[in-house]
Order: structure tokens, then C-alpha cells, then sequence
């Protein structure tokens, strides 16, 4: 077994989701295939994730620049540095950014075969930029990644 260090933007695998970046720092394979880390930046204008949920993993998210608009099942709210979130398998969510700076979040993936098989498929479908949702929805959900319909107001 082994040990990685990562210095600052360095990582096992670098995605660009349409302007959003997600630098993997752990895949399980030295952890006893136990969580995923991924580091993110989300730039303003930048991809936003969809309101969406996993039935399989579980979210943690650490805001370390920024501030985050979150949405978590029914609690919204602006996430500043040092705002630690929990997000359990089955639970809605969405982020975006909150002003003109980019937000920096420390993510931590829990089941890592399904966590790494969702980023793979998520580089392959953001490969030529942001996808259409309608092509784009039944695929993710096939890996964990369940959008759900905003209500009609």
C-alpha cells in the first residue's frame, strides 16, 4: 500500500464540467476503497448542477472559498467558508454561485465504484461542453445521478 500526496492543483484525474473543475484527490484505491475526495471550483457563469439526488452515495461538502447558494432537501441557504454539509443518499440538492467570485468546495463521495464510474461518465458527457439535459438526464441517472423536475409555480 501506498500514500499520495497531492500539492495544490494536482490530483489523480482533472474534469472540466463546462467551466466547473473537479480534481479527484482519492478514487478508494488508498483508502481501503472506503470515500472519493474531489476538489472543486465553480466559476460564476460556470456549469451548476440541477437539483438532483443519489440513491447510492452520500455528499459531503466543505465550502473553502466562496459563497455557495445550497439547496438541501428543503433548507436553502448561503454557504460561507468554513460551512461544513452532510448530504445523505435519497436527498435532493443543488449548488450554485452566490456573487462574482468563484467557489472552492472540498467534496468526500461515499461508495467509490459508483462515485468514480458517475465522474467518468460525467467527463464523457461534458467532453464538448455543457449537455443537453434531455439527452444527458437518463444517463447520469443510470449512474447515480437522479435529476428531479423543479415544482410548477
Amino acid at each position: 500500500m501506498h500514500a499520495d500526496i497531492f500539492e495544490p492543483g494536482e490530483g489523480i484525474r482533472t474534469i472540466d464540467l463546462a467551466g466547473s473543475i473537479v480534481t479527484s484527490k482519492a478514487d478508494g484505491t488508498t483508502n481501503g476503497d472506503a470515500f472519493v475526495v474531489a476538489e472543486t471550483t465553480i466559476a460564476p457563469g460556470g456549469f451548476e448542477p440541477p437539483l438532483h439526488l443519489h440513491r447510492e452515495i452520500a455528499e459531503t461538502l466543505y465550502v473553502l472559498e466562496g459563497r455557495l447558494d445550497l439547496q438541501v432537501g428543503d433548507d436553502r441557504r448561503v454557504a460561507v467558508p468554513g460551512t461544513f454539509v452532510d448530504i445523505p443518499a435519497g436527498v435532493a440538492h443543488t449548488m450554485s454561485v452566490e456573487g462574482t467570485e468563484p467557489v472552492r468546495i472540498l467534496m468526500v463521495l461515499s461508495n467509490p465504484a459508483r462515485s468514480n464510474q458517475m465522474l467518468e461518465v460525467m467527463e464523457q458527457v461534458f467532453a464538448n461542453g455543457a449537455p443537453d439535459p434531455e439527452t444527458a438526464g437518463p444517463l447520469l441517472a443510470q449512474l447515480d445521478m437522479e435529476m428531479i423536475a423543479p415544482d410548477a409555480s
